[in-house]
């Protein structure tokens, strides 16, 4: 589950810079930065007044489309299936 609120409470409250933030939550200070970039961009603010999947949703509006669920053609796994029947697979 992501850490987002904790990010930015950390960010806000603490006043904690990004490595701090990154080293306490064991992420990377690149997901920090991007969350943080991401709340900034939706005008986001200290406190929070919307639920955690309102959260989710102001800041990753591209997976909320049912495009973004599909990035890869699936598989055809019956032929694979049959594929790796064969001798010598």
């Amino acid at each position: 589950m992501r850490k987002i609120h904790t990010v930015l409470r950390l960010h806000f409250e603490a006043g904690l810079s990004r490595r701090e933030i990154a080293k306490s939550q064991s992420i990377s200070y690149g997901t920090v930065a991007n969350y943080l970039r991401r709340a900034q961009s939706a005008g986001l603010s200290w406190p929070l007044q919307i639920s955690a999947h309102e959260l989710t949703t102001a800041l990753f509006p591209e997976r909320g489309t049912a495009n973004a669920q599909q990035r890869f053609a699936e598989p055809d796994y019956p032929r694979i299936h049959q594929e790796l029947k064969s001798v010598g697979m």
